[in-house]
């Protein structure tokens, strides 16, 4: 699921639609920046996965240096989630950003989030 942009106000109604509809399956959701890791486990931590959310535009103007460090505080944020966190963008990679801060994902996921959760 990937409700994009400012979703902090409809977190109520996805929360909502997902029980009045009964679904049971896990998900796996992608908020953008605007929406906190927090708030995300928040609202369904205890039974999806909780994926993102490094803001896109940063993979362009920020260093590796920078990434590594959004993404350190990204992974403390999220790695306690009780269904498991996934390191992602907030939305689509941009198309501009060097290849080098696809591999400062990569990185801070080896040196600081690297763990194994079941689905």
């Amino acid at each position: 699921m990937h409700p994009c942009a400012d979703q902090n106000a409809n977190i109520p109604y996805h929360v909502k639609m997902r029980e009045e509809n009964d679904w049971s399956g896990k998900y796996v959701w992608l908020f953008g920046p605007e929406t906190s890791i927090k708030t995300q486990i928040d609202a369904f931590g205890d039974h999806d996965i909780i994926c993102g959310n490094i803001n896109p535009p940063l993979f362009q103007s920020s260093t590796y240096e920078e990434i590594l460090e959004i993404c350190r505080e990204n992974i403390e944020e999220g790695i306690n989630a009780p269904n498991g966190y996934i390191l992602s963008s907030g939305c689509e990679f941009p198309p501009n950003a060097a290849p080098i801060k696809v591999m400062a994902m990569v990185d801070a996921a080896e040196m600081y989030g690297k763990y194994v959760w079941k689905i």
